[in-house]
């Protein structure tokens, strides 16, 4: 039997992975609150499998949940991406289950184009132009 990892062990592979050379465009960050410096989770840009689209993607404890982090996190992310590194379109899947993310990703404009087969799963897909984006922002 295999113990499930804590989530200080969980934090480690995300920190090892995050510190050398992946992904190799984008970025990941870690999301800690402010005034405890407790993690949060993290959220990144990186490529969606080998799509050739670059994905944003983030996950937060559920202490988190339903206080706008993920909306506020999520949005200055994909600014960046959009404006700094100029990536065009940006892209993010979810389980099909997921209203609450699907949610954050309608808030900060991306649009729902039904299901995607990407990391072996049918995913909800949302997708965002830069042009479109620049254009409201």
């Amino acid at each position: 039997f295999h113990e499930q990892p804590t989530a200080e062990q969980r934090r480690e592979v995300t920190r090892e992975r995050m510190t050398c050379d992946w992904p190799p465009v984008g970025g990941m960050w870690f999301v800690d609150w402010a005034d405890s410096g407790e993690s949060l989770g993290w959220c990144g840009l990186f490529p969606l499998e080998d799509s050739g689209l670059i994905e944003i993607g983030y996950h937060f404890v559920t202490a988190a949940w339903a206080q706008g982090v993920a909306t506020e996190v999520v949005t200055r992310v994909l600014d960046y991406g959009f404006r700094e590194l100029a990536k065009d379109p940006i892209v993010a899947v979810t389980h099909p289950e997921n209203a609450g993310s699907q949610n954050v990703l309608r808030k900060i404009g991306l649009r729902s184009e039904g299901l995607r087969f990407h990391y072996g799963l049918n995913l909800s897909f949302f997708f965002l132009d830069r042009d479109s984006y620049l254009t409201f922002r």
